[in-house]
């Protein structure tokens, strides 16, 4: 089965232990730190630190799959500057000394992967022959894979849209011409989407040489290009009719041109230039509209558009990052409204795909398909969840990620090998014999796929022995109320009934997607920890209960305890 795993990169808003015990609660069996400035910060993290870390780690199930050292903004305020092929040599160190500390980490901590990006080509690198940056890069990484040595750790190459390292192929590339075991490729999905004409064949065609997977949606748009402009190259661009729409960035003017629709809108300041004026006497012929910089004021980051324009401005990599800045008001400009000049998300890619991580099943790859076809191939690596644009709900997208990917992976196994991984097919249905069971205990009863593809999975929440112990109708009633708020708020989207037994010793749970061994468990736990810290019993009143009178907290608090006591061997049904 998929080796499920999350990027802590979509966990800073908490500290690293709370972020990897949540993981692992919710299932994941692997995590990827990520470095991040305060949270797992390489400068700051002394080795005192890191003995806690791995003290922390080794009472845990969980593991830690890869360290990533594509910081974007950690060395300096320039997106992934400096790289491994900055043209300064002092710069370039820097880079492959945060690369090394990762390295130095992954010893401590026994993580087996590294990973980084080659970074972009850059205006400085427009003196230098294609050979002489390839070999700088070449230089660097076997710089790191000898410091490497004989450890047994993977460096791992990330193609990233816009940078010289950017589809598969030319991470392969690199990777043969290396030629070393300890240097192989990292897959990102959502990037290939971007970046492969085909992107299932090329992700197909090289799991077999990929180490490392990140995985999230991406959704299509529409490609801009972005060219530094003169005066005198306008009018040999506007004589060309290009189809493509470009932003024309000029001294101190701006222009959006649609090819599509061959309309012209020139940003401009509200007083005369020379500049301006040329540029006005060009497009004069075109079907043309000025839009002054006064009317589209400054881009407040709280916008919903911020994340989208700021992420396109980040993907150019040869152009000042002061004049790309001015095109954050634009953008936005062109995006919003009643009827946006641009209808769809803007994006800087090969395909014309928005390089902005979206929650699993909200863009347009087919993750379905992908996930099936790593889970078919001999890919033995993790699947790590890449979501840093939703830190802010991480509480919902944690969860809800690990069980999409078992929804797209799950009607593909054969069910006997799903639950002979997790659960004991023997204890399934309705012959169980109550007479031999040891009670408290959770099984699966059956489960079901409808026609969505969903996997619905019913299970037993056994409290006490069948046919020695009944739990009062009044507890019983208040443990119903209880567990079915706890439920709701844990399962979220997943959660479908929480029924009492008619019995009297247990519950009845149907939730949506494969839930683990694991995240059971932990769901169990923190249910039972909120019942018997609860006050009052939830929904106990006479417009959402048919009686309200037949409770009692007391003993239902006494209840949930004693299962809280047993849960070291919740599992064991007999």
């Amino acid at each position: 089965m998929v080796k499920t795993s999350y990027s802590l990169n979509g966990l800073t808003n908490v500290d690293i232990f709370k972020g990897i015990s949540e993981l692992e609660n919710a299932g994941y069996s692997w995590f990827e730190f990520s470095f991040q400035k305060e949270l797992f910060d390489p400068k700051m993290l002394t080795n005192s630190q890191l003995k806690e870390i791995k003290t922390f780690l080794e009472r845990k199930s969980i593991r830690p799959a890869c360290i990533s050292t594509a910081t974007t903004f950690y060395l300096s305020t320039v997106p992934h500057e400096p790289s491994v092929l900055s043209l300064d040599a002092e710069s370039r160190k820097k880079r492959i000394n945060l690369i090394k500390r990762g390295i130095d980490i992954a010893r401590i901590l026994n993580v087996p992967i590294v990973s980084f990006q080659s970074g972009y080509i850059r205006k400085e690198h427009e003196s230098c022959s294609p050979e002489y940056v390839r070999n700088l890069l070449i230089d660097s990484i076997q710089e790191l894979l000898s410091y490497i040595g004989d450890s047994p750790i993977t460096l791992v190459i990330e193609p990233e849209p816009g940078m010289y390292i950017e589809t598969i192929a030319d991470a392969m590339s690199l990777i043969n011409e290396i030629a070393s075991s300890h240097f192989l490729l990292h897959l990102d999905v959502g990037h290939a989407f971007c970046t492969e004409e085909n992107y299932l064949h090329a992700i197909k065609d090289n799991l077999n040489h990929t180490a490392y997977i990140h995985i999230a949606d991406i959704k299509n748009g529409v490609n801009v290009k972005t060219q530094l402009m003169t005066i005198e190259q306008l009018e040999q661009f506007l004589e060309k009719k290009e189809e493509n729409k470009y932003f024309l960035l000029f001294n101190e003017n701006t222009i959006f041109y649609d090819g599509t629709s061959k309309n012209i809108y020139l940003f401009c300041d509200d007083e005369r230039s020379q500049e301006k004026e040329e540029i006005e006497n060009i497009i004069v012929l075109h079907n043309s509209k000025s839009i002054p910089f006064s009317q589209l004021g400054e881009l407040d980051v709280n916008r919903p558009i911020y994340p989208e324009a700021k992420a396109y401005i980040d993907s150019i990599g040869n152009i000042d990052r002061t004049r790309l800045f001015s095109l954050l008001s634009v953008i936005a400009f062109l995006r919003e409204g009643t009827h946006p000049i641009i209808g769809e998300p803007i994006c800087n890619t090969v395909n014309g795909k928005v390089h902005f991580h979206e929650r699993l099943g909200f863009g347009h790859i087919d993750l379905s398909s992908v996930l099936q076809m790593i889970e078919a191939s001999s890919y033995q690596g993790v699947v790590t969840v890449e979501l840093y644009n939703h830190v802010s709900m991480w509480e919902k997208v944690v969860p809800e990620s690990i069980a999409y990917i078992y929804k797209c992976i799950t009607p593909t196994l054969p069910f006997d090998k799903l639950m002979d991984e997790e659960w004991n097919r023997s204890l399934m249905g309705d012959t169980l014999d109550h007479t031999v069971v040891k009670s408290p205990y959770i099984r699966v009863i059956d489960y079901k796929i409808i026609k969505n593809s969903e996997l619905v999975i019913s299970y037993d929440l056994r409290f006490v022995q069948p046919s020695e112990e009944v739990i009062p109708v009044d507890v019983m009633h208040s443990l119903e109320h209880l567990l079915l708020k706890e439920f709701r708020l844990l399962l979220k989207d997943r959660f479908v009934l929480l029924s009492p037994m008619g019995c009297q010793t247990g519950f009845y749970l149907v939730a949506l997607g494969y839930i683990s061994k694991k995240e059971m468990k932990a769901l169990l736990e923190k249910a039972l920890l909120c019942v018997v810290s609860e006050s009052v019993v939830p929904y106990a009143n006479r417009y959402q209960c048919g009686n309200p009178n037949i409770h009692n907290l007391i003993s239902a608090k006494e209840y949930a305890s004693r299962v809280l006591h047993e849960l070291p061997s919740i599992f064991n049904v007999y």
